[in-house]
């Protein structure tokens, strides 16, 4: 018997671990508000269980509805032993089940078989909700006031209508408004997604209080249900000064979980309403509607209370509807949506358990700063023993460079997001994060940490792009020079840096610097020899590999006072001179000059006179050296002079040179004061005055020669082009004018024949008579035979041209040849010849057709004779 127990309590375990992993078997829906014993289904039949069970040797089968232990509320529902389903009561969707939200009961059906449990059934019934409430107002009448003065598009607010259907399209109200063709007022509905929806009457035209001070308005709210059911609002609107603002809830539906051993005293949820008008307008009253018993609310703070006789076994679920009434003429309600819901069942908490790698101490894992991206760094497993939604657990982690991936529903692994680096951050903080998704949801968290190890990814860095430091010279070997600093973020050996110079000069190096960066001298420094070093400093660190930075460093050598003056003029000490002064004479005798290898102040010389000035007859300018006159001269100074000259610079401590003049002064009243030091002294200046006159010179001269041949031949182009206008003038006015032609540029003459001419067709080949040497002292000078015109008084010479009937040749003649001397105008005939000689000769080539005799006259005759027998004699 006992043996019969154990395999019966067995198969009851067996079929809890089914029920509890199984998913929906049957699922049945029916309205709500349907009379009790209202059939659902057929289990049996639609379940097709015969069909899987032996019921001919086994026996028939039966159905039977298992009932929670701890639950006191009876069942909705009843099963016949043949599977038939019945309702037990009428069933009310909105006392069932939350708004917005499927209604639906889940019953647990065992299959009974004799007197063994075959199978468990998973039923889910729908209820579904019909439209069985109306849209209410909490109220059937309001009053608004608008004043005269308010403009188009005033809005005043009033309270919505609630549904108390939980389904769509039962529960979505929509207004109208219904109003006479007279009215000045329209409605606004603005619909939101949380909360209750805003409408407000809107003024579309002016209002006049005298003319009509009350309207009446129908505000009629109808839901989405099939047929459709509404209620009306009657607005009575007067024309007044009004409170025109609501009381506004941030949220339009509120959500609050209650444990069963909370506390009277304490307020479940507080609400809070804000309304912009001031004064008692923005005044809040709060008020439960409807008055439920079982919970009480503060009218002023909003605070929501349970009773003291308040039990939660009755009910799991309540809607409280929470109106805010400011305490304005015309009050204003605004309402919101309390959800109470009753934590009867209780959610255990999930547990995250994390596990690492081998290199982990007390929660803290050990990662490489080089770790690559979608390294594995944990494992993560999720615990939770609830069932159904309460054990369906969501992880999650927020982190830049970690990453949560899901494996299996309840295990993750969080690997490298992105890099990380040490440098930036050296260790982090990883919180995961979990939630069941049951009614009332429970988050857990876990956390660990994770240290990051260093590795040599950092080049050391100077604090500057170069450095400059100063020194003095004649310092001491090891002497400090300067500190140059980097900085290195890597730790260890990647962040311990050392320091070299690098120099093209190893064998005899000038400074040399430790590992703090500390740069001395290795030798003397000279500010004569060398004014400034530049070098490059490495700084590397002890990483694998190395890395290093370089940086150039300037050190000038600042200038010490360690170079005396000396002269160079005087050259020689004791300098002797000769002094001649006379009254014309100028103040000065002679100019000191001296040196100093050291520079800035320290080459800043000065003179003075020490000794062999008694007279006072002296005196040298400080700064430029000059040695001059003190004072008049007198015939009774003339003596000689042995003054011992000082050069000091102006470093410290000062330095000087000395050197000594011996001056023969000698007093005359004629002749001028020179000596040979001035003498020579005023040789160099004249010998660089010369240079600069010359330089000067040639300068000018150079302007002057290019001036010079542009304007020459300026002028032979202008003169060639007024030659050629007027000879082309002149052959088209009179072709048969006869030319004498004077050459003034040679002394030979060359004479064409036109009788031995080769071709009548070239003109250019024509033979030329012989040359006629002329006199060194005779210039060749062109006379033109023209018409007696008003002429200018010279013309160029030019070149005419003659033709006859049987042929035009062009005639080249030559001009007449006259001595150099004056010439004279012929005022009448309009050509000039020379006074000195008065010699002409006609041009032989000349030739005129044979019946136009040409026409002579007794001067040109003569001329042409003339010119035929001189050309004879020079011929001889």
């Amino acid at each position: 018997m006992s043996s019969k127990i154990w395999l019966f309590a067995f198969e009851i375990f067996l079929i809890f671990i089914w029920c509890c992993s199984a998913t929906i078997d049957l699922t049945y829906s029916i309205e709500e508000e349907k009379p009790s014993a209202s059939y659902v289904g057929d289990i049996a039949a639609d379940s097709n269980i015969a069909n899987e069970l032996d019921t001919e040797n086994l026996g028939p089968i039966a159905f039977n509805q298992l009932q929670q232990t701890m639950v006191d509320t009876p069942s909705l529902f009843n099963i016949t032993r043949a599977g038939k389903l019945y309702t037990t009561a009428s069933l009310d969707v909105e006392n069932l089940c939350s708004k917005n939200t499927e209604c639906f009961q889940l019953l647990n059906v065992a299959v009974q078989q004799g007197e063994s449990f075959k199978k468990i059934l998973k039923i889910k019934v729908l209820i579904k909700d019909i439209n069985d409430h109306q849209p209410t107002f909490p109220s059937n009448e309001t009053n608004l006031n608008f004043t005269e003065t308010d403009g188009k598009g005033r809005k005043i607010a009033i309270p919505n209508a609630i549904d108390g259907d939980i389904e769509s399209p039962n529960n979505q109200v929509t207004y109208t408004l219904r109003k006479q063709s007279d009215h000045h007022f329209g409605l606004f509905v603005q619909k939101r997604e949380v909360g209750a929806d805003i409408i407000e009457i809107v003024l579309e035209g002016e209002l006049d209080r005298e003319t009509q001070e009350s309207y009446t308005l129908e505000v009629v709210a109808t839901d989405g249900g099939t047929p459709p059911k509404q209620s009306v609002l009657i607005i009575k609107i007067s024309v007044i000064d009004v409170n025109d603002n609501w009381p506004y809830f941030s949220k339009g539906v509120y959500n609050v979980s209650v444990k069963n051993t909370h506390k009277p005293s304490l307020p479940i949820i507080t609400l809070h309403a804000t309304d912009k008008d001031a004064g008692k307008n923005g005044k809040i009253t709060y008020k439960l509607k409807p008055d439920v018993k079982l919970f009480k609310i503060n009218h002023e703070t909003g605070d929501i209370f349970l009773n003291e006789n308040f039990t939660s076994e009755k009910k799991e679920h309540y809607k409280l509807i929470i109106a805010a009434e400011d305490n304005g003429e015309i009050p204003l309600v605004s309402s919101a949506i309390v959800n109470v819901k009753f934590m009867n069942q209780y959610n255990t908490p999930p547990k995250i358990l994390i596990s690492f790698a081998p290199s982990f101490i007390k929660n803290t894992v050990t990662i490489s700063e080089g770790i690559p991206v979608g390294s594995f760094i944990a494992y993560v497993i999720v615990v939770d023993k609830d069932v159904g939604q309460n054990g369906d657990v969501q992880c999650h982690l927020k982190h830049n460079n970690f990453e949560l991936r899901k494996l299996n529903p309840k295990e993750y692994k969080i690997v490298i997001k992105q890099p990380v680096d040490r440098e930036t951050t050296d260790h982090y903080k990883i919180d995961v994060f979990c939630r069941d998704k049951g009614l009332f949801s429970v988050m857990v968290k876990n956390h660990f940490f994770i240290q990051v190890k260093d590795i040599n990814d950092v080049r050391p860095q100077f604090s500057k792009k170069a450095y400059k430091f100063l020194v003095y010279e004649n310092e001491k070997a090891n002497y400090p020079v300067g500190f140059v600093t980097a900085t290195d973020l890597d730790v260890g050996p990647g962040g311990q840096l050392e320091f070299s110079i690098l120099s093209k000069n190893k064998q005899d190096p000038v400074f040399q610097i430790n590992n703090a960066g500390f740069i001395t001298t290795t030798k003397l420094l000279d500010y004569e020899k060398q004014k400034h070093y530049q070098f490059h400093v490495l700084a590397k660190d002890n990483g694998t590999p190395p890395l290093n930075d370089t940086v150039d460093v300037i050190v000038e050598v600042m200038d010490k006072n360690d170079n005396a003056p000396y002269f160079n003029f005087p050259t020689v000490n004791p300098f002797s001179f000769d002094v001649h002064y006379h009254p014309q004479s100028d103040n000065e005798i002679t100019v000191l000059k001296a040196s100093d290898k050291d520079s800035g102040s320290n080459a800043f010389l000065h003179y003075q006179i020490l000794e062999g000035n008694e007279q006072q007859l002296f005196m040298v300018k400080p700064y430029s050296g000059v040695l001059l006159f003190s004072r008049k001269v007198y015939p009774n100074d003339a003596a000689i002079y042995r003054l011992v000259v000082a050069v000091n610079d102006s470093g410290i401590p000062s330095l000087s040179a000395m050197t000594t003049l011996s001056l023969t002064l000698t007093v005359s009243n004629s002749s001028l004061l020179m000596t040979n030091v001035q003498a020579q002294s005023k040789k160099v200046n004249d010998v660089n005055l010369s240079i600069i006159i010359i330089v000067v010179a040639v300068i000018f001269s150079i302007i002057l020669v290019v001036s010079a041949t542009v304007c020459i031949v300026r002028y032979i182009n202008v003169s060639n082009r007024v030659r050629d206008q007027r000879l082309n003038q002149l052959n088209e006015t009179n072709p048969d004018a006869k030319h004498l032609i004077y050459q003034a540029s040679s002394p030979t003459t060359l004479l064409r024949v036109p009788e031995e001419s080769t071709s009548e067709n070239n003109p250019a080949a024509a033979p030329f008579y012989s040359v006629v040497e002329l006199p060194s002292d005779w210039t060749i000078a062109t006379l033109t035979r023209r018409h007696p015109v008003p002429t200018q008084e010279s013309r160029p010479p030019h070149i005419a041209q003659a033709s006859d009937q049987d042929g035009a040749r062009e005639i080249n003649s030559t001009a007449t040849i006259s001595r150099r001397g004056g010439s004279r105008r012929d005022s009448e005939n309009g050509w000039r010849i020379d006074d000195a000689t008065k010699h002409y000769e006609e041009i032989p080539a000349l030739r005129f057709p044979k019946d136009v005799p040409p026409v002579e006259t007794p001067l040109e005759k003569k001329n042409r004779l003339h010119t035929v027998n001189l050309a004879k004699g020079t011929n001889l």
